[in-house]
């Protein structure tokens, strides 16, 4: 309950100090969308932990053009695909790369749906994928009490390459883990990459990447779990 607590009040101090921009930038990048695309700049899309666990459309930055966002992907690998094959634009790459497309997102923690640092809202087929190819994974997610995060583990730490297994591995790393301080070294790495557009599907380069900043003069700060984190991500012995 206190760690539940501690994890609203810190919710709404950051929005204190994000909404503003946020909500500039969005705008600012709507703008350029309408105009490129000359269609809604916005869509919503279902996602959610589980179909059981805070399941919800989801308000996103467009970056396809005439794209089904909601349409079923049956392919039995969904989660493991990349986009790749589709043709993005120099600017929508930027905001896919540096995690702009995500900013509307920040109107969810508003209502209660998200929070900042969680698990990786995933979409309809991803979820599907795990509760039938996976049922003891789907059932670990199915009881995280940490609702959808903007940012988090996964999404920091993770790569689509790396499997469902690494995915929880990670999200269940953070649901026993969770902390305030733990959450501000999250989101203080989030910027980091947003900063230098690291948003990485490779894993070797988002390790490298991270070898880097935790060698920078100053990143002490982010200790303690954050680098047995990283040390228990590089090891291919790790066991969820």
């Amino acid at each position: 309950m206190k760690s539940k607590f501690s994890k609203i009040i810190m919710d709404y101090f950051l929005l204190l100090l994000f909404i503003i921009p946020a909500s500039i930038l969005t705008l600012f990048f709507a703008f350029i969308l309408l105009f490129m695309f000359r269609e809604n700049p916005f869509f919503l899309q279902y996602r959610g932990i589980t179909f059981g666990n805070n399941y919800f459309r989801m308000l996103k930055l467009k970056t396809i053009k005439n794209i089904d966002v909601n349409k079923q992907n049956h392919e039995e690998h969904t989660f493991l695909l990349t986009s790749e094959h589709y043709n993005f634009s120099r600017f929508t790459s930027f905001l896919r790369k540096t995690g702009f497309d995500e900013l509307p997102q920040i109107f969810h923690v508003i209502t209660g749906k998200m929070s900042f640092v969680g698990p990786r809202p995933l979409m309809p087929s991803d979820i599907q994928i795990i509760k039938e190819k996976h049922p003891v994974e789907y059932l670990i997610r199915e009881n995280f009490t940490t609702k959808p995060g903007i940012t988090g583990i996964w999404q920091l730490f993770g790569t689509r390459n790396s499997g469902i297994e690494n995915l929880i591995f990670l999200e269940k790393y953070y649901e026993v883990n969770k902390s305030i301080l733990l959450d501000l070294q999250l989101i203080l790495i989030t910027f980091y990459v947003i900063l230098f557009a690291k948003n990485s599907r490779s894993s070797d380069a988002k390790m490298n990447f991270y070898k880097k900043l935790f060698s920078l003069p100053g990143s002490s700060f982010l200790s303690g779990k954050i680098i047995s984190l990283y040390q228990a991500n590089t090891n291919p012995q790790n066991d969820y």
